[in-house]
């Protein structure tokens, strides 16, 4: 059957992280693997999708999403930059709160995540 998984990782400090993901096709080919490598931030969740077919020798699909982008279109620019300053100093449950924007999901849109997503503009969500 045809599928996927979602992965998130919370990041807890800095530094360069690998995963390895390790399959056989539906003929028992194999293994193949396909390394996923990023860095990690600390309160930044980490997004990764894993999509599989059951056709023989239909190849794995990792998509790395970039955290931080607000408006969901796969890249990191200045509307993302401009939806964080406009939910600035926002708390949770606040109408003027943007969850997406929380990059660290500490419940405020705060200067932690103004400074995380001007420093990460031109990140693109990928596709091995």
């Amino acid at each position: 059957t045809d599928g996927g998984y979602k992965l998130q990782s919370f990041g807890t400090g800095n530094g360069p992280y690998t995963i390895d993901v390790t399959y056989y096709d539906i003929a028992g080919n194999g293994p193949f693997t396909k390394t996923i490598s990023g860095t990690a931030y600390p309160g930044v969740v980490s997004t990764l999708t894993i999509q599989y077919s059951s056709a023989v020798g239909a190849p794995v699909t990792v998509t790395s999403f970039c955290a931080g982008d607000v408006n969901g279109d796969s890249v990191l620019d200045s509307t993302d930059l401009s939806l964080v300053k406009g939910a600035f100093g926002a708390l949770a449950g606040s109408p003027k709160y943007n969850a997406a924007a929380d990059v660290n999901h500490d419940g405020t849109v705060n200067l932690l995540d103004l400074a995380y997503v001007s420093q990460h503009v031109g990140c693109r969500t990928t596709t091995q």
